[in-house]
């Protein structure tokens, strides 16, 4: 009987391989049943944590922009009291001032008659003034990356020359002013003789003292004389002293 033949080494060598293959699979599957199960975990805990939350306050929590401008402009009808849910929703954003520019970015960054008709222009224009009015209402400090977007977004608003005295969209003017007033950009927009002018420009308007004390000028020092609205002074002075707040 002849002797036993040998084992192909590249046998072996293969069967070793599928040896080290099989464990780095073993290890690699309980790796992966160990991650998908905390991966379901942080997904039941976030749903457990957003649930009973507005769509509105999704989008704010997530920091989008371009979903809060879309979702405000399509659903504005139907927002019973669309002060209160904003804030509800702007108060669960990390950064509500940021978030409010980036919303409005579309507006205020683009030159004239790009992007936009004319009646878009508008509805996106009363969109920015509404969150504005709101962060204002909020008290919401500014933080250091929402002011930085903010002077340059002013510098590119003053740049496209649609918020000069003259201007017939008088709405335009009052978000700059308005945008100027809770960011603190009296001195990044030309400083306060300028920022007068523009509150000169719209005295006509009922806002037009709310907006001026929410510039926290001086108002001893800084009313405008060339001031175009009956009793302007007058009735300023009063609102400021019954309501301080505007002056913070």
């Amino acid at each position: 009987m002849g002797a036993e033949r040998e084992a192909n080494p590249s046998v072996l060598d293969a069967v070793a391989s599928l040896q080290t293959y099989s464990t780095a699979l073993s290890d690699f599957t309980s790796a992966w049943r160990s991650l998908y199960s905390d991966a379901t975990g942080v997904d039941s805990a976030l749903a457990s944590r957003l649930e009973g939350y507005s769509q509105l306050e999704l989008l704010c929590s997530a920091m989008d922009g371009p979903g809060l401008r879309a979702y405000l402009i399509e659903h504005r009808e139907e927002l019973r009291d669309p002060a209160r849910a904003l804030d509800d929703a702007l108060l669960v954003a990390p950064d509500p001032g940021l978030l409010v520019l980036t919303a409005a970015a579309g507006f205020c960054r683009a030159p004239p008659g790009e992007g936009e008709t004319n009646g878009e222009a508008k509805v996106s224009c009363r969109l920015l003034i509404d969150l504005l009015d709101r962060i204002r209402a909020l008290g919401v400090k500014p933080s250091p990356e929402a002011r930085e977007e903010a002077r340059a977004v002013a510098a590119d608003w003053k740049r496209s020359k649609r918020i000069e005295a003259q201007v017939v969209f008088k709405n335009e003017t009052i978000a700059f002013l308005l945008l100027v007033g809770v960011f603190g950009l009296v001195p990044d927009v030309g400083g306060t003789g300028q920022v007068l002018d523009l509150v000169v420009s719209i005295s006509s308007r009922e806002r037009a003292i709310e907006i001026f004390l929410g510039l926290g000028l001086d108002l001893d020092k800084q009313m405008p004389s060339k001031i175009h609205f009956p009793r302007f002074r007058k009735i300023t002075l009063c609102t400021a002293k019954l309501d301080s707040n505007y002056l913070a």
